[in-house]
Order: C-alpha cells, then sequence, then structure tokens
C-alpha cells in the first residue's frame, strides 16, 4: 500500500515534466526560430505548422504570410482572426501554439571559473558580461583586458576589454546563437 501510494505521488509530481518533455505545445512570445503551429478552428484546410521564415513569417491559405515573431500567441490568434474576418470567414476562431523552441548556446572557455555551454534564455539579451558570470567569473590570473569573441554567424573575431565594460567606460555586448569568448591568460 506504502509502496503503491509512493508511486502514485511521484506519477503526480513528474507527470507536468514528461508531458513537456514530450513536445506539448506552448504559449508565449514567439521568437523568430520557433516553430508553430496554427489551427483554424472547423476549417482544417486553413490549419498551418512550420518554422518561421527569417523575417518572422509564416505563410498561411488565404491571407499569405503573416509576421508572428515578437508577438504572443495570443496576440498572433487575434492578428489571424482579423485577417481571416477581412473577407474570408464570418468568425474564425484561431489558436496558436508553439511546438519547438531552437535552443541557442554560446560557449564561454580560457580563465573562467566554469567554461561550457551555455544555454540564452529564451527572448531575453544576454551580454558578454553576464555570459562570463554565468560562468563563474574570470579567475584570478585571467587577461580581461584581451577577452575574445567569435561571431558563428560571420567567422568574425574580436578582442574586448572586459575590464573597460565592467567600469562602464564601454557599453557590454550582447551576444547571439553561437558566439564563443574566450578568456586568456595574463602574462605577469
Amino acid at each position: 500500500m506504502m509502496k503503491t501510494l509512493l508511486s502514485l505521488l511521484i506519477l503526480i509530481l513528474f507527470s507536468p515534466f514528461t508531458s513537456a518533455q514530450n513536445g506539448q505545445a506552448m504559449s508565449g512570445l514567439i521568437s523568430s526560430t520557433d516553430t508553430v503551429r496554427i489551427s483554424v478552428h472547423r476549417e482544417p484546410d486553413l490549419d498551418t505548422a512550420g518554422q518561421l521564415a527569417s523575417d518572422g513569417t509564416l505563410s498561411m491559405p488565404l491571407i499569405g504570410a503573416v509576421k508572428l515573431s515578437g508577438r504572443t500567441t495570443t496576440s498572433a490568434e487575434s492578428l489571424i482572426e482579423a485577417k481571416l474576418k477581412d473577407g474570408y470567414l464570418v468568425r474564425p476562431q484561431v489558436t496558436v501554439r508553439i511546438t519547438q523552441r531552437q535552443v541557442q548556446t554560446v560557449s564561454v572557455g580560457g580563465e573562467v571559473a566554469s567554461p561550457g555551454i551555455f544555454t540564452l534564455p529564451h527572448n531575453q539579451p544576454v551580454t558578454l558580461s553576464q555570459v562570463i558570470n554565468m560562468a563563474g567569473g574570470a579567475t584570478d590570473i585571467a587577461n580581461i583586458k584581451k577577452v575574445t569573441l567569435r561571431r558563428a554567424s560571420s567567422g568574425k573575431v574580436y578582442t574586448i576589454n572586459l575590464k573597460e565594460i565592467i567600469q562602464g567606460a564601454k557599453k557590454d555586448i550582447v551576444l547571439v546563437k553561437g558566439d564563443s569568448i574566450n578568456v586568456p591568460e595574463g602574462l605577469f
């Protein structure tokens, strides 16, 4: 009896985790890298699913490309309903769900307490100084005046004086997916 009760309690406690990990649709702010599903009640021919294009749009039957990135799922539903009301359907009911979010990571190596790969929060900018703090901060022998940032998107390498950023003399740099940061050892 006690074993069954414990098993039931574990099942209840962890069932939300399991269903969310098994591809349950999400609501919230839509990012340009998300995959979404749009359902139009009683109009299965209008249902659409896919990853947003690079300009943040998804093409739908009848109304064409609809810009979804930067909108909440609720706002996107209202936008699509308004477009469908404009000459196509009398009272459309639309549901927009995010089915997959693309994980965005950056790597931090060199003289930091915990080098590794870090996941960037969804739809929230993260700066160079913040990600170095996420890595536990620079070690005592780090040369924070010559931090390198390699942009995966362009292949360019930048040398950054993190000390000036920390002191407020220079603006912090917003990181993007695929950035690689290295904090070198200082010469004594």
